[in-house]
């Protein structure tokens, strides 16, 4: 800085002002030169006019056409019309005319960027600002690496997404075609577990029906996830509401574990707030949510452990937990537990059965109500899991 006032003070002490002005003018537009020159990128100057007035050599490397107009500083109009009418740009005739107020429009704003697609398949954007003279500056920057990167990737989530309604629709025809001839082995084998057309011959057959009949009933239940999974990954998965009382379906539900959780030694608690107000919902949904997390629960509480059902309301709306005092697992471990086959187990080891559908299911039954569900554990001392649904869901029930 110092150095460039010492060179404009000895051009004012010079004997021909004239000259010594011509000069300094001169060498100022050589150092723009050279400094716009070093761009890498595209440069364009317009005066307030939209007059071209200063260019470097990149701008013209990626609009050769506009280099024979550029002495004549042509507008900024004149140019983008020569550009179009050359054929550079990949937009066809027709929207000129279109492409030209649309870029007229722009101008107007102090700063604005489009994007240009040649004909060669390189792809440009065009940023412009004004300056606070009234002047805009244009900047032309290659993009088309990056465009490049952007359609590869759109193109792989396309493919992903394609992919995943294939197995998503593979998996709902198979689990439909499965069904009918396991109905048929649940029916069969309760009928000789129940011996209804008279007693069998040796007792162990009927301990093999009544074997057939649990691996029957717990495939049957498997292939029901995955269906239901595969329908709301293609958005199928819907909701049947109506509405009920939480007080029965826990009654309900409490006889369907009952077996479970006398096989499994284990004490069940059920706690229901007074005067509980019915729930708008879909109620098979919401018996499968805490069937689903009391099955959970049994299955991972040692003997003589507990398990707790309590249904409240709150502020929030409809409250339902279940507690238990079993094995529990890592805070960190709790999203894999929420996954579609998540197992916090190793896979090798685990002693545990269980397709690991039971809490992604859980999930996404909670948001399909527009709930919350909420995971706390440690472990070695259990697991708590709440839920809550929105207040909007809850009838009186007077009325």
């Amino acid at each position: 800085m110092k150095k460039f006032k010492s060179f404009l003070s000895r051009q004012q002490q010079s004997d021909n002002p004239l000259v010594d002005n011509q000069n300094t003018a001169s060498r100022m537009r050589t150092i723009i030169n050279d400094v716009i020159g070093g761009i890498n990128e595209g440069f364009a100057f317009f005066d307030n006019n939209d007059h071209l007035i200063l260019w470097n050599d990149r701008f013209f490397e990626i609009f050769p056409i506009l280099k024979t107009m550029a002495i004549q500083n042509p507008t900024f109009h004149e140019l983008e019309t020569a550009i179009l009418e050359s054929g550079q740009l990949n937009i066809k005739p027709e929207n000129h005319s279109r492409w030209l107020e649309m870029r007229a429009k722009q101008r107007k704003k102090p700063h604005s960027q489009t994007e240009y697609q040649l004909n060669d398949g390189r792809w440009i954007r065009v940023i412009d600002r004004h300056t606070s003279q009234g002047n805009v500056v244009s900047i032309c920057h290659d993009i088309t690496e990056s465009k490049t990167r952007e359609e590869k990737l759109r193109a792989a989530k396309e493919m992903a997404e394609a992919a995943s309604r294939t197995k998503s629709t593979f998996l709902a025809h198979v689990s439909h075609e499965l069904r009918t001839p396991l109905n048929a082995i649940i029916g069969f084998s309760e009928m000789m577990s129940r011996q209804l057309l008279g007693p069998i011959g040796n007792e162990q057959y009927q301990a093999y029906s009544e074997d057939i009949l649990q691996s029957a009933q717990h495939l049957l239940g498997l292939i029901d996830d995955i269906l239901n999974i595969s329908k709301a990954e293609v958005g199928h998965l819907e909701l049947k509401e109506s509405t009920f009382s939480m007080a029965e379906v826990a009654m309900q539900i409490e006889r369907m574990i009952a077996q479970r959780i006398q096989e499994a030694g284990l004490n069940l608690e059920i706690s229901l707030s007074p005067h509980l107000p019915l729930l708008f919902a879909d109620e098979r949904k919401i018996k499968q949510i805490l069937i689903n997390l009391l099955v959970n629960a049994i299955k991972f509480t040692p003997e003589k452990g507990h398990v707790r059902l309590s249904i409240s309301k709150s502020e929030q709306g409809l409250s339902m937990q279940v507690q238990d005092t079993g094995i529990g697992m890592d805070e960190g471990d709790i999203p894999k537990a929420l996954e579609a086959f998540g197992q916090v187990e190793n896979p090798m080891s685990r002693k545990y059965e269980g397709s690991g559908l039971g809490l992604y299911l859980t999930s996404m039954y909670v948001r399909l109500h527009s709930g919350k569900l909420r995971i706390q554990s440690k472990k070695g001392k259990g697991t708590t899991v709440t839920i809550t649904l929105p207040l909007e869901r809850l009838v009186n029930a007077a009325a």
